[in-house]
């Protein structure tokens, strides 16, 4: 899935490789991406952004968490 910020600049999107999901930055100007860090390896849900159009949350679903929520 992907989602947008309110200002529209990036987004947030995910892949499934292998059974494993991967989150993406997208700058929507360059369409240039690069990967999130600091998400657990699992399934994603998700890509919800804050108000102030800097943090995003994801819930992240592993065989260590059920429904665990990260914001970044």
């Amino acid at each position: 899935g992907a989602s947008l910020p309110h200002d529209g600049k990036r987004a947030v999107f995910t892949v499934s490789e292998d059974g494993v999901d991967r989150a993406f930055l997208l700058d929507v100007a360059t369409l240039t991406h690069r990967p999130i860090a600091g998400l657990p390896v699992g399934q994603l849900s998700g890509g919800g952004w804050h108000r102030d159009n800097r943090h995003v949350a994801f819930t992240a679903s592993s065989a260590r968490s059920v429904g665990d929520v990260h914001v970044l």
